[in-house]
């Protein structure tokens, strides 16, 4: 992708999984928008803005083994000006052991540019069907 919307969105997708790795919070919750809606693997309802978004991941990275990420390529990615849809695969496990079970995922994020930055609008996670 040579599209400088889709290259940032790109990079912010990657930004996502390094920072959910290292249960870097802060930097997590900094590629939300205020208004954010998450729609969560591990919770049947939407979760709507910034506070709710933030408990939902303080939750995740509280639990023990930790959760750990695996982003697959390729993403498809639509940017559409000042919007961008990406949506891929991911795979979730807990802990880093050699015996660590990765579960597949699938994920839909909404990007929208708020003041030059790309933010997450909205963000679709659900476990993939074997």
């Amino acid at each position: 992708m040579n599209d400088p919307a889709g290259l940032a969105v790109e990079a912010g997708i990657r930004r996502w999984v390094q920072a959910f790795n290292a249960a870097d919070l802060e930097a997590l919750l900094a590629l939300y928008s205020g208004q954010a809606v998450l729609v969560p693997t591990t919770v049947p309802q939407p979760l709507s803005g910034a506070a709710a978004v933030r408990a939902y991941f303080e939750r995740v990275m509280a639990r023990r083994p930790r959760l750990l990420a695996r982003l697959h390529e390729p993403l498809v990615v639509r940017a559409h000006h000042d919007w961008a849809l990406c949506s891929g695969r991911y795979d979730f496990c807990e802990g880093d052991s050699a015996a660590a079970v990765w579960m597949p995922a699938r994920f839909s994020f909404c990007w929208r540019q708020e003041d030059a930055v790309w933010r997450i609008a909205d963000h679709h996670s659900s476990f993939a069907p074997s």
